[in-house]
Parts: C-alpha cells; sequence; structure tokens
C-alpha cells in the first residue's frame, strides 16, 4: 500500500441535554440589515420572468426570507462569445442575473475559489466592501451546452457597516479569554462579517467581527469578535487539514504527553511506532487497524476514483490506543484511564487519535470520509477546501454523510461502532435512528434554546443527534422500507454510493441545510438519469493535475428519482410526491407539466409551467381558463375565440385563424387591418372578387379575370355580354351558329342540327337530335353529373340547370 491519507477525525461520543427543546419547524434565514423595498422585490420579479423566458426548461426557484436565491434550476445558454469555459460562463450569469440575486455588483461581491473536479460546478465566497461574509457561498452549476442552476445561501444588500470600532489587538485578547486556559492565538485577526441566520439560528443581524483562530485544549476554533462592541458572536469549530499517515500505539496516554514522543520517518511508508518512539512494539489493535485503513483506502480509490481523503494521495498520521487530556479523569496522571471515541487533535499536531478498540473499520471509515468533506473540492486555500460547517444542520450533514460513507465501507449491518464491546457506547443505525438516540424525523428535531450558540457543552448545535434524520432518509435511499406511511423502493448501494459522492463533490457548500442536500440529492440523481457514464475529474495536486474517473453506474430512472423524493418526505424533509406517470411519457405527474398528455420533450415556449401540448396559450404565460369555442385555445390567445380552430392555421399569417378569417390567404388582420366586408357575403374587401356585390362562392369562370360572375358582364371575356352571348360560358367571339337554335357552335352538342333544348337523354354530351346511337338503358337528370367532374360548389349544384348549361360545366370543370 502506498503512503497513505489524513483523517478529519471528528468525535462520535453521544452527548445528551437533558433541557433540549422540540421544533416543528425549519426555518430560512431572514437578515435586518436587507433593503426590503418594493423596488428591489419588483426588480427580482422582472428578473424571474426574464429568466423563465429565456430558459429551455421550465424553472424552480425558492428563495429566502432576505431575498437570496437559494436553490435554482433552469436551462439558460450563455452567449457564443462568452466561449465554453464554464467559470466564465457562470460569472457572465452572475453578472447578467444581478438583479435577480439582488447583488449590486457580482464582481466584486461573488468572488470564485473553487470548482468541482468535474469542472461544470463554480463556487462563489461573497464579500462587502472587499470583507468576506461567513459562511456565505454560492453555487452556480453547468453542464456542457447550458447554465442549469444555483445552490447556496448569502445576504443580499448588506447595510452594516465597515468600520469596526475595537482594535484587532483588542478582540484577539478577549478571543483569548473567551477560548480559556491554554488557549494560543494561531495568526492574525481578519475582518469578516457574519450571518448567523444562513448557518440557522434564530438571528436576523449581520456582523462585523474579528475572526481570531485560536488552537486550545478542546481543539481549533475561530472565534467572531464584534468589531462594534467586543462581545463574542460566534464560535466557529474548525475542521483539520491533512497530513501523513503514521500507525502509532499511545497506550492510553495523548500524543501531546508530556512523557510521550514520536517520530516520522519520511523514506518509509509505514512507521509502528509507541509512546518510547519508533519500531515500537507490534500488537493486535495495530495490524486490525492497518488492515482497516487499507479497505478504507480502496474502497474510495476503487469504487469513487479517489486517491486518498485529499484525492492528491496524501497520507494519514493517526494514533490507536490514545487517551483524551482534555476529558477531567485525564488530569489525574495515574489514572491512566481507558478512552472510548475517536478525534482528530488539531491541538497536537493535527492528528488522528483512536481510542482503545476503536480502530474499527466503520469508525475509521466514519472519519477518513471527515478527510473527504474536508477537501470536497479543489483550492488552494486551506479552510475553503471543505463543506459542510461542522455545526447546527450542516454539522449534522457533515456527520450524517461520514456515516453513510461509514456503512459503504462496512456494509454487514446498519449499525457504526457496533463491534466495539467494552462499553457499547457511541453507536448509530441508520436503519433505525431512535436505537442509537436519535430522531428519524424533523418533527423531533434538537435545536437549540433561544440565544444559546453552538459549541463544546452542546455538541456544536446537536450534530451527533440530529445527523440521525438525514441517516434515515439516506438508509431508505439505499435499502428502501415503510416509514411515517410512505414506502420507498431503494436504489442500492452502487447507485447510491455515487450519488451521494456527487452531492458532496458538486452540490453542497458550507452553509448546507438538510432542505439543501436534499435539493442537490434530487438534480444529481436527474442528472444521473441521463449521464450514468464514467464521470472525469482532475484535482490540482500542487503544481502537478491528478485525473481519476467515477465509475459508471447503472443508469437512473424516473422510479429512483421519485422514491428518492419521498424518502426525504418520510423524514420531513420536503414534501411528499407522487410515483405516478399516467400519461407515460417519463415524467412524473408532479413534476410534469402536461400530466394528462404525453410530451416527452416537455416543451413549455412561454415557460409558465404549462407545455405546450396543453397549454392553451403556448405563447403568452399563464394559460387562462376561458375557451369560448372549447377548442382547447384560451380565448386570449385564440386567433378564433368564437369558433373552434385546434390547429390554429392560419395561412396569411395575420393572427386571424382560418376558421373565421374573411380572407384567409390574404393578410387582413392585426396591425392596423380589419375583416370589412361591404357587401356581407362572408368574403373581406381585401380579397373579395366582387366587393359591392354579395358572392360567398367567389365564382370567376370560366375566364378566371379576378372579377366574380357576380358582377362579371361577360364570363368569358370574348367581348360579348352574358345576356346576348349564345355561349356566355365559353369564349367565341365570332358568335357562329351554324344550325341558328342559338346555341353558338362552340357549345351546341348538335352544331349542324337545331335544338335549342341541347337535350341528351343519355348524357353521353352528344344532343339527342343528332346522336345516331342513343343509349336507351342511360338515365341522366338535369342535375346530375358524375362525381369526378361535378366540382361546382354546393349550392349551384342544388338549381335545376337546363343540360346544355351542365355539359358547359362539364366542360369547364374537366
Amino acid at each position: 500500500m502506498r503512503k497513505a491519507m489524513l483523517f478529519i477525525a471528528l468525535a462520535m461520543l453521544w452527548m445528551v441535554n437533558p433541557d433540549i427543546s422540540y421544533s416543528d419547524t425549519v426555518h430560512d434565514s431572514k437578515t435586518s440589515n436587507i433593503e426590503t423595498g418594493q423596488d428591489a422585490y419588483a426588480s427580482q420579479q422582472v428578473e424571474i420572468e426574464r429568466l423563465r423566458l429565456n430558459s429551455k426548461a421550465p424553472i424552480d426557484i425558492i428563495l429566502t426570507g432576505t431575498g437570496a436565491v437559494r436553490y435554482a434550476d433552469f436551462r439558460v445558454q450563455s452567449p457564443a462569445e462568452i466561449g465554453d469555459d464554464n467559470l466564465a460562463r457562470a460569472r457572465w450569469f452572475l453578472n447578467e442575473y444581478r438583479k435577480l440575486l439582488r447583488i449590486e455588483n457580482p464582481k466584486d461581491e461573488l468572488r470564485f475559489f473553487r470548482r468541482s473536479p468535474d469542472g461544470f460546478n463554480s463556487f462563489f465566497l461573497q464579500f462587502h466592501d472587499d470583507i468576506p461574509v461567513f459562511p456565505s457561498e454560492l453555487g452556480v452549476h453547468t453542464d456542457s451546452k447550458y447554465i442549469t442552476g444555483l445552490g447556496g445561501n448569502y445576504v443580499p444588500q448588506i447595510k452594516t457597516s465597515s468600520k469596526p470600532a475595537i482594535t484587532p489587538q483588542q478582540a484577539a485578547e478577549k478571543a483569548l479569554i473567551a477560548g480559556g486556559k491554554g488557549a494560543v492565538q494561531k495568526g492574525e485577526p481578519e475582518l469578516w462579517y457574519i450571518n448567523r441566520g444562513i448557518l440557522g439560528l434564530e438571528d436576523d443581524a449581520t456582523y462585523l467581527a474579528w475572526r481570531i483562530e485560536i488552537s486550545a485544549p478542546k481543539g481549533s476554533k475561530a472565534l467572531y469578535i464584534d468589531a462594534h462592541n467586543g462581545t463574542t458572536v460566534y464560535t466557529e469549530n474548525l475542521s483539520p487539514k491533512a497530513f501523513d499517515l503514521m500507525l502509532s500505539n499511545a497506550n492510553t496516554t495523548g500524543p501531546c504527553d508530556a512523557d510521550s514522543s514520536y517520530w516520522l520517518n519520511e523514506n518509509r511508508d509505514i512507521l509502528v511506532a509507541d509512546e518510547n518512539g519508533p519500531n515500537g512494539s507490534s500488537n493486535d489493535e495495530g495490524r486490525r487497524a492497518f488492515h482497516n485503513i487499507q479497505r478504507v483506502y480502496n474502497y474510495w480509490n476503487q469504487e469513487l476514483g479517489r486517491d486518498s481523503f485529499d484525492a492528491c494521495g496524501r497520507n494519514i498520521e493517526m494514533y490507536i490506543n490514545a487517551g483524551n487530556s482534555s476529558l477531567p479523569w485525564f488530569d489525574i496522571p495515574w489514572l491512566n484511564f481507558p478512552w472510548f471515541n475517536a478525534q482528530f487533535n488539531p491541538g497536537c499536531g493535527e492528528i488522528f487519535e483512536f481510542g482503545s478498540g476503536m480502530a474499527l473499520l466503520d469508525i475509521i471509515g466514519h472519519e477518513f470520509t471527515h478527510g473527504v468533506i474536508n477537501n470536497a473540492r479543489e483550492n488552494d486555500r486551506g479552510q475553503y477546501k471543505r463543506v459542510l460547517h461542522y455545526e447546527l444542520e450542516s454539522g449534522a450533514l457533515n456527520e450524517s454523510y461520514a456515516d453513510i460513507f461509514a456503512y459503504f465501507v462496512d456494509n454487514d449491518d446498519w449499525w457504526i461502532g457496533d463491534e466495539y464491546t467494552f462499553t457499547g457506547i457511541g453507536r448509530r443505525s441508520l436503519s433505525d435512528p431512535r436505537l442509537g438516540m436519535q430522531p428519524d424525523h424533523m418533527g423531533n428535531f434538537w435545536r437549540l434554546p433561544v440565544g444559546e450558540l453552538p459549541g463544546d457543552d452542546n455538541d456544536h448545535g446537536y450534530v451527533h443527534i440530529n445527523s440521525g434524520i438525514h441517516n434515515k432518509a439516506a438508509y431508505l435511499i439505499i435499502n428502501g422500507g415503510t416509514h411515517n406511511g410512505l414506502n420507498i423502493i431503494g436504489i442500492g448501494q452502487s447507485k447510491a454510493q455515487r450519488l451521494f459522492y456527487q452531492v458532496l463533490v458538486r452540490g453542497l457548500t458550507l452553509n448546507s441545510q438538510f432542505l439543501d442536500a436534499k435539493l442537490e440529492t434530487i438534480r444529481q440523481a436527474s442528472i444521473l438519469i441521463s449521464s450514468p457514464e464514467p464521470m472525469p475529474l482532475s484535482y490540482k495536486c500542487g503544481d502537478t493535475v491528478r485525473t481519476s474517473t467515477i465509475p459508471a453506474t447503472d443508469r437512473f430512472t424516473l422510479s429512483d428519482v421519485c422514491n428518492i423524493h419521498k424518502a426525504f418526505a418520510s423524514v420531513g424533509i420536503g414534501s411528499e410526491v407522487a410515483c405516478v406517470d399516467n400519461d407515460k411519457d417519463g415524467h412524473l405527474d408532479d413534476f410534469d407539466n402536461c400530466p394528462e398528455i404525453p410530451n416527452s420533450d416537455q416543451t413549455d415556449s412561454d415557460n409558465d409551467g404549462f407545455g405546450n401540448a396543453c397549454d392553451r396559450c403556448p405563447y403568452i404565460p399563464g394559460n387562462p381558463p376561458e375557451d369560448t369555442d372549447k377548442d382547447g385555445r384560451a380565448d386570449s390567445c385564440d386567433n378564433c375565440v368564437d369558433k373552434a380552430n385546434p390547429s390554429q392555421e392560419d395561412t396569411d399569417g395575420d393572427r386571424r385563424g382560418n376558421a373565421c378569417d374573411n380572407c384567409p390567404t390574404v393578410y387582413n388582420w392585426y396591425n392596423g387591418k380589419g375583416q370589412d366586408d361591404a357587401d356581407g357575403d362572408g368574403i373581406g374587401d381585401y380579397c373579395d372578387n366582387c366587393k359591392s356585390v354579395a358572392n360567398p362562392d367567389q365564382m370567376d369562370m370560366p375566364d378566371r379575370d379576378g372579377l366574380g360572375n357576380a358582377c362579371d358582364t361577360d364570363w368569358d371575356n370574348d367581348g360579348k355580354k352574358n345576356d346576348e352571348d349564345n355561349c356566355p360560358l365559353v369564349a367565341n367571339p365570332a358568335q357562329e351558329d351554324t344550325d341558328g337554335d342559338e346555341i353558338g357552335n362552340a357549345c351546341d352538342n348538335c352544331p349542324l342540327v337545331p335544338n335549342n333544348d341541347q337535350k341528351d337523354l343519355d348524357c353521353n354530351g352528344i344532343g339527342d337530335a343528332c346522336d345516331s346511337f342513343p343509349n336507351p338503358f342511360a338515365s341522366c337528370t338535369g342535375r346530375e353529373l358524375p362525381a369526378a367532374i361535378d366540382k361546382r360548389p354546393e349550392f349551384l349544384q342544388k338549381i335545376e340547370w337546363p343540360k346544355w348549361i351542365i355539359r358547359l360545366w362539364e366542360k369547364v370543370w374537366r
């Protein structure tokens, strides 16, 4: 095995407080220094509509009480000149939609500081007056074609003064006093803004504070000292950095105790030592720890393509059989009392400690995951590589993900730490958190009393307790089951481990809460419906770039996404959805923009949430209900309000449907033009061939001269008026009439035999007067023509015409 990796060992010890209060709800953060005028609100609403119109898919936006965009899902293309660089595309979006974000100058106020390993997710820290804002962070998500969404939290339009009233030296003094005995300052004080509401506390204010890092016996912290009045605003529990692996036997002392010393050998992959130094005696605990860390490393490397906790092959430094001198009984040197826990000790050179018997496979897997969380994304700025601030809800998520991946490493059962037999304490169950005194629903969420801040005395906001809620959701996602009346079908470990890993490295931020975890899990699961292929990743490791790949997984299904929704709903995170797709188009009814009409492409041209297939107004937002003619098109966008025409055919493009357009092929509506009809025949003046004489048939035969027969005095255009023409439907300027029967030769069926009646009983086109072989069996009335040639308007067919006229019609329409 190559040199191994760092652990961020966060204690798994349970802390039980009898004064805990319960809460049924989780509140969005609010802030009192936000400009909440109607102008800012109205501008944001306009931007939401603009985003809706520009998005190639329906949009989904969640706003906090401050007006910050906490979550958004959409599909927007950046201009071609921006290019394909994902960071450039993200920055373009932030600037283009700054009024949506209610951020005046995104270039200065939202500064890039990290990306996801696949390069498609860019994360930005918030600054105001060149001062960072804790714990604000906003992620911009992209794919190869679109900017696809946002996630995180921040403080819009900060009004708090950026001028401190106390000096950094004064703040440092107060921080050391607050840190207690043995506290040591690390680095210089920095001026920060802090908004505790983003962390989930009931506090509206944004404070200006001096941030001072200290190292103390109970761990490394950052204290935020109010820069105006000197009070402690917040104490941040810091996650550690990575160091080399050493396997050392502390024999129940702490590695920093005065009588113990440890030596690193940089030329060896593994160094075994005890409190007397390297090359110490080997023991079963050490062999087991070494075997277990190999399995943990191999899991992450083989299953998720990650080379160590930092993805850069960093080594681990860990101590076994450790004690903990921060506990009260360790002040008695001779007691040598065993310690039943595992933790990271930043006050002792940032090493990992495992109490006697605690270096178990799942516990090591748990602590290793904390290392992954602390190095979730590429960045050279130390602490900012991490996600999930280790307090309150984000801290509970931090613990939960460590438990989830501990299960993936050691999946014989759903217990964490169950093999530790000395006391049985510290055990947690993913399948039934209540067995480990954890809640399994938001209704039993442990919330700090108002005014109390997270710290050592309350498990940093009960992170080891509330983690059970997300653990239960994860169990249901992986294994399935019935919880609070909801039946969930599990997706299995293979899919789940990739899903949760993508959520960690692509979606979560420093301030993510339970709801954010749910939203990002749904987002990543939806991506995996279409993209389950291997995911290439790259990590900047010093001066080099390492590449790796997350192996392919089975394709996610719509049912998988639905069951993930239900799993979260069953623990009170988000609402329930129905796993139903009635129209069988591949979209669940709860998310289908036409749940009763198949439309797999979900095209929604006006982005009003109703797909074109069922939108009564597909190009006008709103889908109003009024539909007078019941043709499926709302009156406000129906081009024939009073006449059913579901196809909305409009040949001339004048926004008047053919079904009600009195000139369907001539533009005579919209833009100042009307449907004028002087003779009232239903044919508009713009296309009527007899504007002053009613002629709904528009007959213009046989000359087709653009003047309708109703007002044309010479139908055949031969120079003879109709009432003087011996063949009014056949041009014959000479008017020849050989047999003198007043029927011109051009239309006479017996031109040489007088027959003014033009009788032709067998309808063969030859008049009876000159038909040498009449057919006695044929029957032909004056109203009949063969169906193939009778193309006269219907009202003309109903008239009793002379046969010679019918014969003319026959000739004309042949």
